[in-house]
């Protein structure tokens, strides 16, 4: 299961809900300043790809495109899509979208070892954003270098 959330109703969340469907695209640190213009909110028929200068490529199983320059995306199909609401019972104009993985798409390129082990985040490190960290990169070798440098190993 795959799952994102939208603060306020953009194209993604209002997509999947409405569709049944979305691609989940991993956001390399190469691709984290056109990735981010993808959460703009763009009026109705704008899409989000041209307006971050990324090129689609189609899916195999779900309609939605993926990004064609990503190394890794996941088709997905909507199991639950929840509107969110305060205390009080007002909108929070906050979203939820959860799915189960039908697809996977793998750059071979990302890929050592006959596909058992992912390649060193050097390559292509993955990145993560949230609303208290603008970008920050994830991946378990660099959580170790970081451990090891701060205990002094």
């Amino acid at each position: 299961m795959v799952a994102f959330s939208s603060s306020g109703a953009k194209h993604s969340s209002t997509f999947a809900g409405g569709a049944g469907e979305f691609v989940w695209n991993l956001a390399t640190w190469d691709l984290r300043e056109q990735m981010n213009l993808t959460s703009a909110k763009l009026p109705r028929g704008e899409s989000e790809f041209e307006h971050a200068g990324l090129e689609a490529a189609p899916s195999r199983l779900v309609a939605p495109p993926r990004v064609a320059a990503s190394p890794c995306a996941l088709e997905c199909r909507v199991v639950h899509a929840v509107a969110f609401e305060d205390v009080d019972g007002t909108p929070a104009d906050q979203y939820l979208v959860v799915g189960q993985v039908v697809g996977v798409h793998v750059d071979e390129s990302a890929i050592r070892d006959g596909g058992s082990t992912p390649r060193r985040c050097a390559r292509s490190p993955a990145a993560a954003t949230s609303a208290t960290t603008p970008w920050s990169t994830s991946c378990s070798s660099c959580s170790a270098r970081t451990e090891r440098a701060v205990r002094g190993a």
